[in-house]
């Protein structure tokens, strides 16, 4: 069976960092078992339908309108350098449709707004966990740098419950510089650090009387805030911690420090 154009295009041209190759009918069949297939997926077949994993594939694909190209085996073995491939193979765009969040929407808020972003983050679980909690307690906006940030894939949408799609996001080249222009329209930058005051001593009303945008920044899951975004900040806030606690994952914290400021300080 000869190779199609499509095929011959995505062999040579989607070896990319926003898309994800899974091969073997094992893996695949567990993969989407899990987490069902996704519309922009891609699925490419060059064995029969014998095989019930193979069928059971099939019918998750149709369900979810996913089409199945059907090559030969020699064409999936090129894309993915002569692996092991059982004859199939799921190419998942590591990206998914998001509401376009504008700057000015920040810088010119009309209304009391908050957004959330990170210096760095890279387990798309939590970014995706993170999201659901802003959805939940009402947060405005996502601001996210356009590298070394954990990608928006298929476990950042599913541990988002879906409201990865429906959160308005900012893509940006490189924070500090967003900070810097974000401090000179007057918008509040909170920064989680250990170093800063309690949530109590760092929320207070006089925020919420001056200022219109509050940005709250949250550090990577490893190192935390680095110094050179801390500088950006107009407070450093940290969680009151026991037992010798030294810090929470990243998506916990998020929860906390969103509940308090938007669960409690804003809403009453």
């Amino acid at each position: 069976m000869n190779i199609t154009d499509t095929e011959k295009n995505i062999s040579e041209n989607t070896i990319q960092k926003e898309e994800s190759f899974y091969y073997g009918l094992h893996p695949i069949d567990k993969l989407t078992e899990e987490t069902g297939f996704f519309i922009t997926d891609r699925l490419l077949l060059a064995r029969s339908d014998k095989d019930a994993r193979v069928r059971n594939i099939i019918s998750r694909a149709k369900r979810a309108n996913v089409k199945i190209r059907r090559t030969g085996f020699k064409a999936i073995s090129k894309i993915v350098n002569n692996k092991n491939h059982q004859g199939i193979l799921l190419i998942r765009t590591d990206s998914y449709d998001y509401l376009n969040l504008q700057k000015e929407t920040i810088f010119n808020a009309d209304k009391f707004s908050f957004f959330v972003t990170f210096d760095g983050i890279e387990d798309p679980h939590n970014l995706g966990a993170i999201i659901r909690t802003m959805a939940a307690f009402g947060s405005d906006g996502l601001i996210l740098t356009e590298k070394n940030t954990a990608p928006l894939g298929p476990s950042a949408f599913k541990s988002s419950v879906g409201y990865l799609s429906k959160m308005p996001i900012l893509r940006i080249k490189a924070l500090s510089t967003f900070l810097k222009e974000a401090r000179e329209n007057n918008v509040y930058i909170i920064g989680a650090s250990p170093k800063g005051k309690t949530l109590n001593e760092a929320f207070t009303n006089e925020i919420h009387k001056n200022y219109k945008s509050i940005i709250l920044v949250l550090g990577s899951e490893a190192k935390g805030i680095s110094e050179n975004i801390e500088k950006y900040c107009d407070i450093l806030s940290s969680l009151p911690m026991r037992n010798e606690v030294e810090s929470l994952n990243i998506s916990n914290a998020a929860a906390v420090f969103l509940y308090e400021f938007l669960g409690k300080f804003i809403k009453n």
